[in-house]
Formats: C-alpha cells, sequence, structure tokens
C-alpha cells in the first residue's frame, strides 16, 4: 500500500485507473487488516485502484484499531443517528480522493466489512450516487429512501454462521432494498462466520466485471 494524501487512506493499484474501489473495514480493525483484500482485488482488476480507508475515529478500544462510529452504548434507535453523523464525513473524503484519480462517483465502488458494510449500504439508501456497493457481514442502518437516478447496483454477502451480524440481518437488508427497488444480487455462505473467504471475492470481482 502507497500513502495518499488522506493521511488515513493508502492505495493499490493502476496509476491510470478507470473506477476506484474504497475498501471500509469493520469497527476494531484498519486500512491494514483488510490489504490482502485490497491485495486481491487490484490483482483480479487490473484497471481499478483501491483506496484503504481507515475509519476516522480511533476504536473504542484503542489504537491502532478505528471505527466509522462508535458502538459504546448503541441501541437501534441511535445507530441511525450515528450513522448519519459519520456519512458526511466519510463522503467529504471519498469525493477528494476520487477527484484526485480524475474520476467521478460514477465510477466508484464502495466494499465494506461489517460495519464498513453498514456505511456503504446507508450511502446507497440516502441518496448517494455511486457505482456499486459491495456489503460483507453487514446490516440496514439508515431509513430506506427509494433510488435516485445514478443510485447503485448491490451485492450483499453474509455467512450463515456470522454470530457478530446475524445473518438475518443481511436477509432483511436485501429483501427491503429489492422491494425499495434496488438492484440487489444476495448471497449466503453455510458454515461461514463473520469473516470474508475466497469465493465471496470471487463472485464480487464478478459482479464488478458485470456492471
Amino acid at each position: 500500500m502507497t500513502p495518499t494524501s488522506d493521511p488515513r487512506t493508502w492505495r493499490i493499484g493502476t496509476a491510470n485507473p478507470r473506477r476506484v474501489i474504497a475498501v471500509l473495514h469493520g469497527v476494531g480493525d484498519s486500512a491494514e487488516g483488510l490489504a490482502p483484500v485490497g491485495d486481491y482485488l487490484a490483482a483480479q482488476l487490473p484497471d481499478t485502484a483501491v483506496l484503504m480507508l481507515d475509519g476516522h475515529e480511533v476504536w473504542d478500544g484503542g489504537e491502532p484499531g478505528r471505527q466509522w462510529f462508535s458502538l459504546t452504548g448503541v441501541t437501534e434507535a441511535n445507530r441511525v443517528e450515528r450513522v448519519a453523523a459519520a456519512l458526511p464525513l466519510l463522503w467529504t473524503r471519498l469525493d477528494a480522493l476520487v477527484a484526485q484519480e480524475g474520476l467521478t462517483s460514477a465510477e466508484l465502488i464502495l466494499f465494506g466489512f461489517s460495519q464498513g458494510a453498514m456505511m456503504t449500504l446507508s450511502s446507497a439508501v440516502t441518496g448517494r450516487a455511486f457505482a456499486a456497493g459491495l456489503a460483507f457481514s453487514g446490516r440496514l442502518a439508515a431509513p430506506v429512501k427509494p433510488p435516485v437516478p445514478g443510485s447503485p447496483r448491490l451485492f450483499i454477502t453474509h455467512g450463515l454462521q456470522d454470530t457478530i451480524v446475524p445473518a438475518a440481518d443481511g436477509d432483511r437488508a436485501a429483501r427491503e432494498l429489492t422491494v425499495a427497488g434496488y438492484k440487489v444480487t444476495y448471497g449466503t455462505v453455510a458454515g461461514l462466520g463473520h469473516t470474508i473467504v475466497l469465493p465471496q471475492l470471487e463472485a464480487a470481482v464478478k459482479f464488478i466485471k458485470a456492471g
């Protein structure tokens, strides 16, 4: 990974990309923790710049972990408020990073795991325009608004044995988003807990290439 102008973002991939994938980690992790995912995506999509973002807050459990919003005292009700407060901070960074690549949000894909997946799905349902959103082991954490011009295609995947974010949350998100009019590809992995495995990444790359 190489540094960028954003001190909490690192870059992998070609110098002249046709698309950007921004990878958003889960709570307590970091950009470095998902670096193998970024390396895989860059290798499989050689026309792509992969941006590895650290969450903009220090994790409640301390450095080096990061988070997009605090889970201390979180409830179903205040999670929505915390996500709403975190989204503008994320998108200020994304807009600047994508512009530096000479691209626009129409060439931006969000790839999120766990809390990062919540940020990805929340970006989609609150009217942000970008190419696609990939959500691994996430849940909806924002009211679902109808799609707008430029709303992303969505790829949702979940391990059926996930005890951190239950698979039922992923299923619910896929159903609600489909009913609302979003284009959703949804799949599950039997026996998988709260992690990412190669078959999911292979399916994600296929989804991206089909866009």
